[in-house]
Protein backbone atom coordinates (compact mmCIF):
# COMPACT_ATOMS: atom_id res chain seq x y z
CA UNK A 1 0.00 0.00 0.00
CA UNK A 2 1.04 3.57 -0.48
CA UNK A 3 2.01 5.76 2.46
CA UNK A 4 -1.33 7.55 2.31
CA UNK A 5 -3.19 4.24 2.32
CA UNK A 6 -1.24 3.00 5.32
CA UNK A 7 -2.18 6.16 7.19
CA UNK A 8 -5.80 5.77 6.14
CA UNK A 9 -6.10 2.29 7.68
CA UNK A 10 -3.74 2.93 10.60
CA UNK A 11 -6.57 3.07 13.16
CA UNK A 12 -7.79 -0.38 12.19
CA UNK A 13 -4.31 -1.79 12.75
CA UNK A 14 -4.51 -0.32 16.28
CA UNK A 15 -7.88 -1.93 17.10
CA UNK A 16 -7.54 -3.66 20.45
CA UNK A 17 -9.94 -6.55 19.96
CA UNK A 18 -13.48 -5.47 20.84
CA UNK A 19 -14.64 -5.21 17.24
CA UNK A 20 -12.81 -8.38 16.27
CA UNK A 21 -14.45 -10.31 19.12
CA UNK A 22 -17.96 -9.09 18.27
CA UNK A 23 -17.68 -9.77 14.54
CA UNK A 24 -15.96 -13.12 15.11
CA UNK A 25 -19.00 -14.26 17.05
CA UNK A 26 -21.16 -13.41 14.04
CA UNK A 27 -18.73 -15.13 11.66
CA UNK A 28 -18.92 -18.29 13.79
CA UNK A 29 -22.70 -18.43 13.45
CA UNK A 30 -24.08 -15.66 15.65
CA UNK A 31 -27.02 -13.50 14.64
CA UNK A 32 -26.23 -10.89 11.94
CA UNK A 33 -26.15 -7.28 13.08
CA UNK A 34 -28.43 -4.51 11.79
CA UNK A 35 -26.07 -3.37 9.05
CA UNK A 36 -25.87 -6.88 7.63
CA UNK A 37 -29.63 -7.30 7.58
CA UNK A 38 -30.12 -3.94 5.85
CA UNK A 39 -27.78 -4.81 2.98
CA UNK A 40 -28.89 -8.44 2.66
CA UNK A 41 -31.98 -7.79 0.42
CA UNK A 42 -29.82 -6.10 -2.23
CA UNK A 43 -27.26 -8.91 -2.14
CA UNK A 44 -29.98 -11.53 -2.47
CA UNK A 45 -31.58 -9.73 -5.40
CA UNK A 46 -28.34 -9.22 -7.32
CA UNK A 47 -26.89 -12.70 -6.70
CA UNK A 48 -27.33 -15.60 -9.07
CA UNK A 49 -26.03 -19.16 -8.63
CA UNK A 50 -22.45 -19.53 -9.74
CA UNK A 51 -21.63 -15.86 -9.29
CA UNK A 52 -18.13 -14.96 -8.19
CA UNK A 53 -18.53 -12.66 -5.19
CA UNK A 54 -16.02 -10.19 -3.72
CA UNK A 55 -16.41 -8.66 -0.25
CA UNK A 56 -14.30 -5.46 -0.11
CA UNK A 57 -13.45 -4.57 3.48
CA UNK A 58 -14.37 -8.09 4.58
CA UNK A 59 -13.03 -7.78 8.15
CA UNK A 60 -13.24 -11.28 9.71
CA UNK A 61 -15.59 -12.68 7.05
CA UNK A 62 -18.81 -12.20 8.97
CA UNK A 63 -20.78 -11.60 5.76
CA UNK A 64 -19.73 -14.99 4.41
CA UNK A 65 -21.48 -16.73 7.30
CA UNK A 66 -24.69 -14.82 6.56
CA UNK A 67 -24.46 -15.38 2.80
CA UNK A 68 -23.97 -19.12 3.23
CA UNK A 69 -27.02 -19.34 5.48
CA UNK A 70 -29.38 -17.03 3.61
CA UNK A 71 -28.21 -16.88 -0.02
CA UNK A 72 -26.17 -19.89 -1.16
CA UNK A 73 -24.29 -22.44 0.99
CA UNK A 74 -21.89 -23.01 -1.93
CA UNK A 75 -21.25 -19.33 -2.69
CA UNK A 76 -18.00 -18.58 -4.55
CA UNK A 77 -16.70 -15.92 -2.15
CA UNK A 78 -13.45 -13.95 -1.88
CA UNK A 79 -12.75 -11.46 0.91
CA UNK A 80 -10.26 -8.61 0.75
CA UNK A 81 -9.19 -6.32 3.59
CA UNK A 82 -6.30 -3.96 4.29
CA UNK A 83 -5.88 -5.10 7.90
CA UNK A 84 -3.85 -8.27 8.38
CA UNK A 85 -5.11 -9.03 11.89
CA UNK A 86 -8.69 -9.24 10.57
CA UNK A 87 -7.61 -11.55 7.77
CA UNK A 88 -5.76 -13.83 10.19
CA UNK A 89 -8.98 -14.27 12.17
CA UNK A 90 -11.04 -14.80 9.00
CA UNK A 91 -8.66 -17.50 7.78
CA UNK A 92 -8.84 -19.27 11.14
CA UNK A 93 -12.66 -19.37 10.97
CA UNK A 94 -13.10 -20.12 7.26
CA UNK A 95 -10.13 -22.35 6.51
CA UNK A 96 -10.99 -23.20 2.89
CA UNK A 97 -11.93 -19.66 1.82
CA UNK A 98 -9.82 -17.18 -0.09
CA UNK A 99 -8.94 -14.04 1.88
CA UNK A 100 -6.57 -11.49 0.32
CA UNK A 101 -4.74 -8.55 1.84
CA UNK A 102 -5.43 -5.51 -0.32
CA UNK A 103 -6.48 -1.87 -0.45
CA UNK A 104 -9.71 -0.54 -1.93
CA UNK A 105 -7.65 2.23 -3.53
CA UNK A 106 -5.73 -0.38 -5.54
CA UNK A 107 -7.50 -3.73 -5.51
CA UNK A 108 -5.23 -6.70 -6.35
CA UNK A 109 -7.58 -8.25 -8.92
CA UNK A 110 -7.98 -8.24 -12.70
CA UNK A 111 -10.68 -6.27 -14.49
CA UNK A 112 -14.11 -7.97 -14.41
CA UNK A 113 -12.79 -10.68 -12.08
CA UNK A 114 -16.06 -10.95 -10.11
CA UNK A 115 -19.76 -10.96 -10.94
CA UNK A 116 -20.92 -9.27 -7.73
CA UNK A 117 -18.79 -6.91 -5.66
CA UNK A 118 -20.04 -5.48 -2.38
CA UNK A 119 -18.51 -2.94 -0.03
CA UNK A 120 -20.05 -2.25 3.39
CA UNK A 121 -19.06 0.51 5.82
CA UNK A 122 -15.80 1.39 4.09
CA UNK A 123 -16.34 4.44 1.90
CA UNK A 124 -17.28 6.76 4.77
CA UNK A 125 -13.74 6.34 6.08
CA UNK A 126 -12.21 7.62 2.84
CA UNK A 127 -11.54 11.29 2.16
CA UNK A 128 -12.97 12.85 -1.01
CA UNK A 129 -13.08 12.40 -3.87
CA UNK A 130 -14.63 8.96 -4.10
CA UNK A 131 -13.47 8.50 -7.69
CA UNK A 132 -10.59 6.12 -7.02
CA UNK A 133 -12.33 3.65 -4.66
CA UNK A 134 -15.53 3.61 -6.72
CA UNK A 135 -13.56 3.12 -9.90
CA UNK A 136 -11.76 0.17 -8.35
CA UNK A 137 -15.03 -1.44 -7.24
CA UNK A 138 -16.48 -1.02 -10.73
CA UNK A 139 -13.28 -2.14 -12.43
CA UNK A 140 -13.13 -5.56 -10.76
CA UNK A 141 -16.87 -6.21 -11.18
CA UNK A 142 -18.17 -7.76 -14.37
CA UNK A 143 -21.76 -7.00 -13.55
CA UNK A 144 -22.90 -5.50 -10.22
CA UNK A 145 -21.56 -3.41 -7.32
CA UNK A 146 -23.47 -3.04 -4.04
CA UNK A 147 -22.34 -0.21 -1.75
CA UNK A 148 -23.47 0.50 1.81
CA UNK A 149 -22.40 3.75 3.43
CA UNK A 150 -23.45 6.77 5.47
CA UNK A 151 -25.16 9.40 3.33
CA UNK A 152 -27.11 12.62 3.77
CA UNK A 153 -28.54 15.52 1.77
CA UNK A 154 -25.07 17.02 1.49
CA UNK A 155 -21.43 16.00 1.86
CA UNK A 156 -19.93 16.62 5.28
CA UNK A 157 -16.97 15.72 7.41
CA UNK A 158 -17.70 14.29 10.86
CA UNK A 159 -14.18 13.94 12.24
CA UNK A 160 -10.73 14.06 10.76
CA UNK A 161 -8.21 11.32 11.31
CA UNK A 162 -5.81 12.44 14.00
CA UNK A 163 -2.06 12.23 14.05
CA UNK A 164 -0.33 9.78 16.42
CA UNK A 165 0.07 11.17 19.91
CA UNK A 166 -2.82 13.63 19.96
CA UNK A 167 -5.87 13.45 22.22
CA UNK A 168 -7.91 11.34 19.78
CA UNK A 169 -5.21 8.82 18.94
CA UNK A 170 -6.52 6.22 21.38
CA UNK A 171 -9.83 5.93 19.46
CA UNK A 172 -9.49 3.20 16.83
CA UNK A 173 -12.71 3.92 14.92
CA UNK A 174 -14.43 7.09 13.83
CA UNK A 175 -16.08 8.25 10.66
CA UNK A 176 -14.31 10.52 8.26
CA UNK A 177 -16.94 11.68 5.77
CA UNK A 178 -20.62 11.49 4.89
CA UNK A 179 -21.44 11.57 1.19
CA UNK A 180 -24.69 12.70 -0.40
CA UNK A 181 -26.71 10.57 -2.77
CA UNK A 182 -25.89 13.10 -5.49
CA UNK A 183 -22.15 12.68 -4.93
CA UNK A 184 -22.29 8.89 -4.96
CA UNK A 185 -24.49 8.68 -8.05
CA UNK A 186 -22.70 11.40 -10.04
CA UNK A 187 -19.29 9.87 -9.28
CA UNK A 188 -20.44 6.46 -10.50
CA UNK A 189 -21.89 8.09 -13.62
CA UNK A 190 -18.58 9.80 -14.38
CA UNK A 191 -16.72 6.51 -14.06
CA UNK A 192 -19.22 4.23 -15.78
CA UNK A 193 -21.67 6.34 -17.82
CA UNK A 194 -23.84 3.39 -18.89
CA UNK A 195 -24.36 1.96 -15.42
CA UNK A 196 -27.86 1.61 -14.02
CA UNK A 197 -27.92 2.91 -10.45
CA UNK A 198 -30.49 2.19 -7.76
CA UNK A 199 -30.69 3.66 -4.26
CA UNK A 200 -32.36 1.32 -1.77
CA UNK A 201 -32.84 4.14 0.72
CA UNK A 202 -35.46 2.17 2.63
CA UNK A 203 -32.73 -0.05 4.03
CA UNK A 204 -31.23 2.79 6.03
CA UNK A 205 -32.07 4.35 9.36
CA UNK A 206 -31.79 7.91 10.53
CA UNK A 207 -29.01 9.05 12.81
CA UNK A 208 -27.52 12.43 13.69
CA UNK A 209 -29.01 15.95 13.63
CA UNK A 210 -29.79 16.12 9.91
CA UNK A 211 -30.82 13.14 7.81
CA UNK A 212 -27.65 11.09 8.02
CA UNK A 213 -28.41 7.41 7.57
CA UNK A 214 -27.02 4.26 6.09
CA UNK A 215 -28.00 3.74 2.47
CA UNK A 216 -27.61 0.97 -0.07
CA UNK A 217 -26.56 1.84 -3.62
CA UNK A 218 -26.58 -0.71 -6.42
CA UNK A 219 -24.69 -0.05 -9.68
CA UNK A 220 -25.22 -2.45 -12.59
CA UNK A 221 -22.81 -2.29 -15.51
CA UNK A 222 -24.53 -2.75 -18.86
CA UNK A 223 -21.74 -5.03 -20.10
CA UNK A 224 -18.36 -6.14 -18.80
CA UNK A 225 -16.88 -4.04 -21.59
CA UNK A 226 -18.21 -0.77 -20.17
CA UNK A 227 -15.54 1.90 -20.48
CA UNK A 228 -14.51 3.18 -17.08
CA UNK A 229 -13.57 6.82 -16.93
CA UNK A 230 -12.17 9.13 -14.26
CA UNK A 231 -8.91 9.23 -12.36
CA UNK A 232 -6.57 6.31 -12.93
Amino acid sequence: MSTSSKELWRNWDAETGGMIKRLSQIAKGGAPDGNMLRVLPALKKMYSPGSRVLDVGCCVGEYLAMLRKQVDPEIDYTGVDATKKYLDVARSIFKQTRFVEGDILNLPFDDNAFDLVFCVNVLQHIAPPLTVPLRELLRVSRRTVVIYLLSDICDMQIQQFRKPGDAWDSLPFFYHNVYSKKTVVSTIRKICPNARIFNAAGNGYRMGPLNTKYNVFVACKSTEGDILKGDQ
